[in-house]
């Protein structure tokens, strides 16, 4: 029995861990997501801080377009692509910040889990305790 003891006592242990790491996660997640909305709020309420990724890209992209035949030149201003380095880094946080959601949230669903199992096993003990008590009074 004090087997049985220990390995519930430890798997309770694990459990509030794992508890404790899933709402870290999540809260680090939505702190990470909440960031992103406000860089991404920045980037276009704030065209100033936009000059660094201006720096880095010095003239217009130029790509040739076929379409039915002929042969079209598209251009890219400096400022698209200026606006499209910081949203792509936006894109890869917003993927981080799912990624810690999505842990948490499952470490925290283990936890349910759990919580159901214990009570269908209280469920089924009293069942089993009503049982007994109307096969002693059958009336």
């Amino acid at each position: 029995m004090t087997d049985e003891a220990g390995r519930e006592q430890a798997a309770e242990r694990r459990q509030r861990l794992n508890d404790a790491i899933g709402r870290l996660l999540v809260t680090a997640g939505a702190l990470v997501a909440c960031w992103v909305a406000y860089a991404a709020y920045g980037i276009f309420t704030e065209p100033a801080g936009l000059s660094p990724w201006q720096a880095l890209v010095s003239g217009a992209l130029e790509a040739m377009v076929t379409e039915g035949g002929e042969q079209d030149r598209l251009v890219l201003p400096p400022e698209v692509l200026a606006y499209a380095i910081p949203i792509a880094l936006l894109c890869i946080g917003v993927a981080i910040a799912g990624v810690l959601i999505n842990g948490g949230v499952r470490l925290l669903q283990n936890d349910v889990q759990l919580i159901l199992k214990r009570l269908s096993c209280f469920r089924h003990n009293v069942s089993e305790k009503l049982d007994d008590i109307k096969r002693r009074f059958p009336g």
